[in-house]
């Protein structure tokens, strides 16, 4: 599995879509993690000259991504998660988290 993901992410690092392929994965990854460094790496290795580009593109991307990631883990907090988190039993027997 892990090697036809790998074999993936180096065909999108040679491809022309490297950019927004980079973008993508730090949108999605920033919203519940860390920046994307591992990808980044092998883009800007797989295209040198291209490197400025992925890097630009993959922070305004993080950025985005942070942002809604956070959004929505407060809005969540204060509908779903009132319901859930008793029903986890998630909290203190005075109800505080």
């Amino acid at each position: 599995m892990l090697d036809r993901l790998y074999d993936r992410i180096i065909a999108l690092s040679q491809s022309p879509r490297a950019p927004y392929g980079a973008a993508a994965i730090a949108f999605a990854e920033s919203s519940v993690s860390d920046p994307p460094d591992v990808i980044l790496a092998t883009m800007s290795l797989a295209q040198p000259n291209s490197h400025w580009r992925f890097g630009v593109h993959s922070t305004i991307a993080s950025v985005l991504g942070r942002i809604v990631g956070t959004g929505s883990a407060r809005c969540c907090s204060t509908t779903i998660g009132q319901w859930l988190i008793p029903r986890l039993r998630l909290c203190r027997q005075d109800g505080r988290v």
